[in-house]
This record gives C-alpha cells, sequence and structure tokens, in this order.
C-alpha cells in the first residue's frame, strides 16, 4: 500500500467510527496536523488500531443485539405471541402488528429497544 491510500483508509476508518473529530487530537500525537506528513508506517500503525477499535465496536453492538433480541423473545414469548415451539404466530405478529413492521432480524439496536417497550405495554395491557 501507499501512502494516499492510507490516508483514504484512515478517512474512511474514521468515518464509520464516527470520529473524525478525534482527528486532529489523533494527528497531535505523531507531532503533525497533517495525514500528509506522516509516514507509511506511521499511517499503517494508526490504521491499524483504528480497525481494532472498529471491530470491538462492532461486537459490542452485536452482543448488545444479541441480548436485546433475547429480551424480545423472552417478553414475546411470556406475552402469549411467541409459542415455545415455533415462530410462525410470533413472524405474523411482526410483519403486521409490530411497532415497525418488519421481520424480527432486520430490527437495529435502537428499533429492539422501541420494540421491548411495545412487548412490556403488551404484558402490562394483558394484566388488566
Amino acid at each position: 500500500m501507499n501512502t494516499a491510500s492510507e490516508i483514504r483508509r484512515f478517512h474512511a476508518i474514521l468515518a464509520k467510527l464516527g470520529s473524525m473529530s478525534q482527528k486532529p487530537t489523533i494527528l497531535s500525537a505523531y507531532g503533525v496536523t497533517s495525514t500528509k506528513r506522516l509516514s507509511l508506517g506511521q499511517l499503517q500503525e494508526i490504521n491499524q488500531n483504528l480497525e481494532k477499535q472498529l471491530k470491538e465496536n462492532e461486537e459490542k453492538a452485536q452482543k448488545l443485539i444479541k441480548k436485546r433480541r433475547a429480551t424480545v423473545l423472552t417478553l414475546a414469548t411470556d406475552a402469549g405471541i411467541k409459542e415455545k415451539e415455533g415462530y410462525e404466530k410470533f413472524n405474523r405478529f411482526m410483519l403486521k402488528s409490530s411497532i415497525h413492521h418488519k421481520e424480527f432480524f432486520k430490527y437495529t439496536a435502537d428499533e429492539l429497544n422501541d420494540l421491548i417497550k411495545q412487548f412490556r405495554q403488551i404484558l402490562i395491557n394483558n394484566e388488566r
């Protein structure tokens, strides 16, 4: 890889992390104000560290989604919407009546929070 491609990679990773505002801090740690002043080795080192951070963030996000999915399935079972032996009734509910009207595994972490609230409200209403 050459320096120009590593600079592009640096910006792409920062953007994925949502950390463009951290660019000056990262660069100042190397005593520069521009990526063009970094050596190829420095850019590769920075990119490796950023990619490690990106991977850790993605792993945390996946764990969070798994945890929220498990919560939804438990609540749906308690509410009688998901049967213990199958998903047919649950899948119909998800497409027709869930808060975002889409398949369960297409829900994002934030949308799963909405779904958890919906199922908790269903449980409260069922108790009345």
